[in-house]
Formats: structure tokens, sequence, C-alpha cells
């Protein structure tokens, strides 16, 4: 950023976060909330940061558009189940890659 003038009111304009963001990325398109951060500037003026929201996460959305993620993964483990048993895939890939289906599901919905 430019060089401020403590003496002065300092605006900062940050687009597409915050409340645009809210309102537009929320559930409209299945993007949950963003993480949030909010900014304080003590006297000195050093940011701190004073709070952190947690936002959405894909089981959140996947919740929200009334999907029941406990029964979508127990379907996801069946179909590798049978791949498994068809001779198609070994049983660790199928491991690997149901703990990658479970771990995305944490995942924001956002890229990090």
């Amino acid at each position: 950023l430019h060089d401020w003038d403590p003496n002065q009111p300092y605006y900062l304009g940050i687009f597409l976060v915050g409340a645009y963001q809210e309102v537009m990325g929320s559930n409209h398109n299945l993007f949950g909330n963003p993480n949030e951060a909010h900014i304080a500037i003590d006297s000195d003026g050093r940011f701190h940061v004073t709070r952190i929201v947690q936002g959405s996460n894909i089981e959140d959305m996947m919740r929200f558009a009334q999907y029941d993620c406990t029964q979508l993964t127990e379907s996801y483990r069946r179909q590798l189940a049978a791949q498994v048993q068809a001779g198609k895939m070994s049983e660790s890939t199928a491991s690997e890659l149901i703990e990658q289906y479970r771990s995305m599901a944490t995942k924001s919905t956002y890229l990090d």
C-alpha cells in the first residue's frame, strides 16, 4: 500500500469479499460463507487480527442442499468396495480414495 498520514482518515476498499461475498457467494451458488478475519489498527498503526470466523465447508453446503452426507459417503464406500471385489481396484487404493473423500468434505468451498 502507499504511504498514509496517521493524522488523516485512511480508507481501504477490498471488494468481492465481506458483505458482497456473503450475499452473492453464500447459498446462492453453494459456496457458503468465506473465512473471515476481523482486523483492527492500534494507536501505533499496527494491524492486529482480533477474530477469525470459520467459513462453510463442502459438507455444510451439501447439507444445505439437503443431501445426507453420511449416506453419500456410505454409497461411495460401497461403490469402491464393488470395484475391489471385481478386481478393478486394490484395497489400498479404495482406502486412499475414501479417506480423500472424507477429508475433502471438511475443506473450504473456496480455494485455499
